[in-house]
């Protein structure tokens, strides 16, 4: 072989291909790639006939000279257009290489779709082009897409969110929002809800794009779908956990879920428990504003919360329970009325026995001359 010898480095004859000899290889073909595009070809049908440790060669070396050549390269988009078939993740490498740093172009947009639609399947070809699809049909992939290594999906949603991302004037055909609420209406029949979970998990993570506002439109979306998202509480405590000043519209949200009827979705009605136990004793006036049976069922399963909220009632005036139906009354005391006077007399003022205080006696026309208290003019 012409590559071994005294004068040229390489005293000792290597029967087998190393990287070091394929990069000499390499060299002067990849160097010309952007010269001569037409090159690239030759190249695909040597990658497709060699060896996986060449191959993982070829596919480092590639990014200078197809940087090169460029996106607009008519032999760059014959081979996309045509991908021989073993040359697959050749392409592939092709393509990322050329969206990496720039949106890609409508041209390669239409040939990555087109071998997507007719013979390579393989949904991994759609994420460099990703931000060149529609709305649609990124919806349409994204069951396909979140199955994928994690490292991949995160790649996913950068280029989607536009986060750590080096492209100037960032375009995306989805919206955060968007995204988020697409992820929670996938279909479960095409993807595991395990899968959908930590796909949302990763959207909350990137805060630069799920704001305290963004959020705020995702629940204000799913709450007003019927039915309701499976992980719609999931999503709601998420958020009050990341922004807690959300408090307010969360309260708002659980009102609004009551009117829904929430309790007739199991998974659902759940979630709108665990919700209330957190956020006690905020979530106390709208437990108050459930049917009698739904409240007992609260209380049932997460009997935690019952002293809590009886206590509550019991600090109302008589004038404020007496707008508190009977029938809620009777879940909250279980039908023991005798409890409600035990608790009226235990919210009388006591002062400690230790504590003694000097009344001064006022003269009568003192006392005459003050207002009586509301209600006794």
């Amino acid at each position: 072989m012409y590559f071994f010898g005294l004068d040229r480095g390489r005293p000792i004859r290597i029967d087998c291909w190393t990287e070091d000899i394929v990069k000499v290889c390499l060299y002067l073909y990849l160097a010309l790639l952007p010269i001569n595009e037409k090159l690239i070809k030759e190249l695909a049908k040597v990658y497709v006939q060699t060896v996986a440790d060449v191959k993982r060669t070829i596919l480092r070396l590639l990014e200078q000279p197809v940087r090169g050549m460029g996106m607009d390269s008519p032999q760059l988009l014959s081979l996309v257009e045509e991908c021989p078939k073993g040359a697959e993740t050749l392409v592939t490498r092709v393509i990322h290489i050329l969206t990496d740093k720039a949106p890609p172009s409508m041209e390669l947009v239409a040939r990555v779709r087109e071998l997507y639609h007719t013979r390579v399947s393989d949904v991994r070809f759609l994420i460099p082009v990703l931000n060149g699809l529609t709305k649609k049909e990124v919806i349409a992939a994204l069951p396909k897409l979140i199955k994928l290594n994690p490292v991949v999906v995160k790649e996913v949603f950068n280029r989607l969110l536009g986060t750590h991302s080096e492209i100037m004037n960032h375009t995306s055909p989805l919206t955060p929002a968007e995204l988020l609420i697409a992820l929670h209406n996938i279909d479960p029949s095409k993807c595991e809800l395990k899968t959908v979970i930590k796909a949302t998990s990763m959207c909350f993570a990137e805060k630069q794009a799920y704001t305290q506002e963004v959020l705020a439109v995702v629940m204000q979306h799913l709450m007003e779908q019927n039915p309701l998202p499976t992980l719609l509480m999931r999503t709601v405590i998420q958020s009050l956990s990341l922004y807690p000043r959300l408090i307010g519209f969360v309260m708002n949200i659980l009102q609004r879920l009551i009117m829904k009827q929430v309790w007739k979705q199991k998974k659902v009605w759940e979630g709108f428990i665990k919700c209330c136990q957190r956020t006690e004793p905020q979530s106390f006036q709208v437990l108050l504003q459930l049917p009698p049976a739904q409240l007992s069922d609260v209380l049932t399963s997460s009997p935690d919360l019952h002293q809590p909220l009886l206590s509550h009632v019991m600090a109302f005036t008589e004038n404020q329970r007496a707008h508190i139906p009977q029938s809620i009354m009777d879940v909250l005391l279980g039908n023991r009325r005798s409890q409600l006077e035990d608790y009226d007399m235990k919210m009388e003022a006591v002062s400690p026995t230790e504590l003694t205080i000097d009344i001064k006696e006022e003269p009568e026309e003192t006392r005459a001359e003050q207002p009586a208290p509301p209600g006794l003019e």
